[in-house]
């Protein structure tokens, strides 16, 4: 993605505002906002610290900041740019900017900034630049956050609820992205998870089926491994893969309003994963997609793999209150298109399904694990789409 910002005038203020933004978090975000409205031009360049031990490469961080500024907004008179072993003041100098944008979190922060300020003035009166620095100091609910603070929360247990928090839509999509294609191929052998599977469910309309949606299934797809005895014993790891191939390839295509999704999603996935499916079983693959992505037209499972396929495709239902209110929102902002009353009534017609179906879950871990929890939560948010529909008569 390219920026189209216009060359420099000679009345402009422009401003450059850099940093390793590894990862880009809210904390960033909160500055070029606020450069935006202090500045005609801003200019965010990406510049490697060489102390710092980089999470994503720099063109990745390119992209996901291009990326995050369009979906909120914030791309207009706001270019992104690359730097490698440059004083930032001469950069800044050669792209007719005359101020420095740093943020300012701390007394820690405040030391340290101010050396760099003091640095810079001595290059600019040196080489004769005209250069000022503008220190911001974000809300105090973001004063704690940190690129550095995000890569050390990364991989501890519960990581993810802490640090979605604190980073955007799409960084946060490509740290689980990146933690599960790992993790995945090392266990399994599974390769072939390249950046078009990424994009495609990252595209901005998805609110719920989304890289977080297979994350939180692969997630209970380790916990089956590890709790199930011999119900994840009777699996060979051939058998696993398989299963992952076709659970990255279930929503591949995701458009709310259109038809056949489930066989575009498989046509896909077999062009994207190529050499992976060679020696798959066709049949079976297609079985474990449509079991996947059509729980209440399709026929109850049959085969094993796809009774735990379903299974991990449901048991968002059965997770804590909270988590379960993220995934009713999402479904609803996918659906957003549509007439509320309409969505409503459908989506309530959907879950007298669910409830309806004896036992929700299709494999006894499962089962046991979340089919009353389930239960409760479809009922909760039945409940309060009677009382919306109430409200509306």
């Amino acid at each position: 993605m390219q920026n189209s910002v216009p060359a420099p005038t000679d009345d402009q203020r422009i401003a450059v505002y850099a940093g390793s933004f590894d990862p880009l978090t809210h904390g960033h975000l909160y500055l070029i906002r606020q450069g935006r409205k202090l500045f005609d031009r801003l200019i965010v360049v990406i510049a490697d610290n060489p102390a710092k031990r980089s999470s994503f490469t720099k063109d990745l961080r390119k992209v996901l900041i291009e990326r995050t500024l369009q979906e909120e907004g914030l791309s207009d008179r706001v270019e992104v740019d690359t730097v490698f072993m440059r004083f930032i003041v001469r950069y800044a100098s050669e792209r007719g900017a005359h101020f420095l944008l740093r943020g300012v979190r701390n007394a820690t922060d405040f030391e340290y900034e101010g050396g760099i300020r003091h640095i810079n003035d001595d290059i600019a009166k040196l080489e004769q630049m005209d250069m000022e620095t503008v220190f911001l100091m974000p809300p105090r609910e973001l004063t704690e956050v940190s690129s550095s603070t995000v890569r050390g929360l990364v991989g501890v247990e519960g990581w993810e609820e802490v640090v979605h928090k604190y980073v955007p839509r799409l960084v946060y999509q490509r740290l689980l992205f990146q933690r599960s294609r790992a993790a995945q191929e090392e266990q399994f052998g599974l390769k072939g998870i390249g950046e078009a599977f990424f994009e495609a469910y990252t595209e901005p309309h998805r609110a719920y089926h989304s890289i977080a949606h297979l994350y939180q299934g692969w997630r209970e797809l380790e916990a089956f491994i590890a709790e199930a005895g011999p119900e994840a014993e009777a699996f060979t790891t051939e058998n696993y893969r398989l299963l992952l191939m076709a659970w990255w390839m279930h929503d591949l295509v995701q458009e709310p309003f259109e038809g056949k999704n489930e066989a575009r999603s498989l046509d896909r996935g077999r062009v994207l994963l190529g050499e992976q499916l060679h020696q798959a079983d066709a049949s079976l693959l297609q079985e474990l997609v449509v079991t996947a992505t059509q729980h209440l037209q399709a026929p109850e499972p049959q085969h094993p793999l796809a009774r735990l396929l379903h299974d991990l495709d449901l048991s968002i239902l059965g997770q804590k209150p909270e988590l379960y209110q993220r995934y009713k929102e999402g479904v609803a902002q996918e659906y957003s298109a549509m007439d509320s009353t309409v969505y409503q009534a459908g989506r309530a017609h959907v879950l007298r399904q669910l409830l309806d179906k004896e036992p929700l879950f299709a494999t006894d871990y499962f089962r046991n694990k979340y089919e009353a929890a389930a239960r409760a939560n479809i009922q909760v948010e039945l409940t309060e789409l009677m009382n919306e529909a109430q409200k509306s008569l």
